[in-house]
């Protein structure tokens, strides 16, 4: 039992701080329209210069 304590400490105080996330249905981190406009096209600019192999 010594040795659980700290893991579940370290569990519920995840839990409570992303409460958010876990336990309601208030936020959706990806339900912006800027995710996908914004954040989206960047990543597929990245992906595709790691695949040319332009990006060093």
């Amino acid at each position: 039992m010594k040795r659980i304590w700290p893991a579940a400490a370290l569990l519920g105080i995840c839990i409570g701080f992303f409460r958010k996330f876990t336990l309601t249905n208030q936020y959706r981190g990806m339900d912006h329209p800027d995710a996908a406009w914004q954040g989206l096209p960047w990543m597929q600019f990245q992906a595709s210069e790691l695949h040319s192999g332009q990006a060093t």
